[in-house]
């Protein structure tokens, strides 16, 4: 059997915990940075993923709306126009 691919790392705050499941060079890191946790070093590590997270979103939302234009332009569409008199 092969190891598992991601690590449960779990993020202790005030009242609960929330399990963060990454890539065991990833999880290392964060325990790294989790360690020696202030409150002001908390707040910075907050802004900094919230920011990286609405970019990735972003990002995604990008993607999407480039590939809907490579397909309009793939579709044959005619505007129908009136129709034909009898």
């Amino acid at each position: 059997m092969s190891k598992p691919k991601y690590i449960r790392t779990d993020i202790q705050l005030v009242k609960s915990k929330i399990p963060v499941y990454a890539s065991p060079r990833l999880a290392t890191a964060f325990q790294e940075v989790a360690y020696d946790m202030t409150v002001y070093k908390g707040v910075k590590l907050f802004q900094i993923l919230e920011a990286v997270y609405n970019q990735g979103l972003k990002d995604g939302a990008r993607s999407v709306f480039e590939e809907v234009d490579v397909l309009k332009g793939q579709i044959s569409h005619r505007n129908l126009g009136q129709p034909k008199k009898h």
